[in-house]
């Protein structure tokens, strides 16, 4: 059963090295290989779901930090073990500042507070950790080193 999604010929093949590994470790070598994508497509694809599983499951376990850009806010999640923390910029539609362009972050400092809402949240992951932040990768948050959650966090204070 896929939990994330399986991964594209383009991404299993930068991970031969580690497909092979798996299949091995599973009883299965290049011959026997062959032969399921032949006979059993079937299982073949259960078995690259199931790497697929592995790898993200491993990767998605070293976020830490989620940011997602849009012209009028920026937004960044913490994600700890049991919880999410969110902080936010966001500037209301009549301004122009425009939070894609770098340069619009430091007129962000002149903005009057008054156009301008910093705040942050917290909540518990609704499903498994790893699944919630998936599924905001899908909707097109970025994984960050944190320097932005820590900016927001600062100016909040």
């Amino acid at each position: 059963m896929i939990r994330f999604k399986r991964l594209t010929k383009e991404e299993l093949k930068l991970l031969q090295h580690e497909f092979i590994q798996f299949l091995i470790a599973q009883g299965i070598d290049s011959g026997e290989w062959v032969r399921i994508k032949k006979v059993l497509p079937e299982k073949s694809k259960l078995l690259v779901d199931q790497f697929s599983n592995l790898v993200l499951e491993k990767a998605l376990k070293n976020v830490q930090y989620l940011e997602y850009h849009s012209p009028k806010k920026i937004a960044s999640i913490h994600c700890g073990e049991d919880m999410m923390r969110l902080a936010v910029i966001e500037v209301t539609e009549n301004s122009d500042v425009d939070l894609t362009d770098n340069k619009y972050i430091q007129l962000l400092i002149k903005t009057p507070k008054n156009k301008v809402k910093i705040y942050q949240s917290e909540k518990a992951y609704r499903i498994n950790r790893e699944e919630e932040v998936f599924s905001y990768t899908e909707k097109g948050w970025m994984v960050s080193d944190g320097k932005l959650f820590n900016s927001v966090l600062t100016a909040n204070t």
